[in-house]
């Protein structure tokens, strides 16, 4: 039986396609909608400056061996300021595996022997034996763990931790790694928060430039 007259069916029949017609012009707009996010995305995803670690990377092509720091050409800088200088480094080990991947690297630091540029004799006893404590702390160390392709950009990815003055802290940052076949080099500047080894509270930030030479 049909219950459906014959005058109402042309009237049915537009408005099912009237609604197939809404429905297609929802799903192109979601559509459109879905790309422009994935887009926004992908932006912010090439605009990262976040470390990206690529252990397979091409660029873990250095020699396999285990290489010890040349302390005549290695040191590090620092500048808190105004302030800047260098401390000397005692002693330093860097591995590196069959895959051509650095394994990771140690260096001793004198932090005792601290060397400031144009030194003012009070500012100097400050840092060494107010901050630094020196004479309880003469030694301090770099420990890295990653050593490792940077996917962002032609950086390492380098974590470590860094002690002195009795205090330590762990820092991911990028840094420049090149190589011979019979040495390592490894530069990069590193800003620290001064608290954290005992500097006064202030606007200043503690930057640290390492330059390091291992040779095998």
């Amino acid at each position: 039986m049909n219950f459906i007259s014959k005058n109402k069916k042309p009237i049915i029949i537009i408005v099912v396609v009237v609604i197939v017609i809404l429905l297609v012009i929802l799903l192109i707009k979601t559509g459109k909608k879905s790309d422009t996010t994935n887009g926004d995305v992908q932006a912010q995803i090439e605009n990262s400056k976040e470390l990206k670690p690529f252990v397979d990377s091409p660029r873990n092509n250095f020699t396999k061996g285990k290489y010890s720091l040349n302390t005549s050409k290695s040191k590090v800088n620092w500048k808190y300021g105004t302030l800047s200088g260098s401390i000397p480094v005692n002693s330093g080990k860097l591995e590196v595996l069959d895959s051509g991947r650095i394994a990771g690297f140690n260096v001793d630091l004198q932090v005792s022997k601290i060397q400031m540029n144009n030194p003012d004799k009070s500012t100097l006893d400050m840092i060494t034996t107010k901050i630094l404590d020196i004479s309880k702390y003469p030694t301090g160390s770099m420990t890295a763990s990653t050593v490792l392709p940077n996917t962002v950009d032609s950086a390492f990815s380098v974590a470590f931790s860094l002690s002195a003055a009795g205090k330590s802290t762990s820092v991911a940052t990028g840094m420049n790694v090149s190589g011979t076949p019979n040495s390592v080099k490894i530069s990069g500047e590193t800003t620290l928060d001064p608290k954290s080894f005992g500097f006064p509270d202030s606007k200043d930030t503690l930057v640290i430039s390492p330059e390091y030479i291992f040779e095998n």
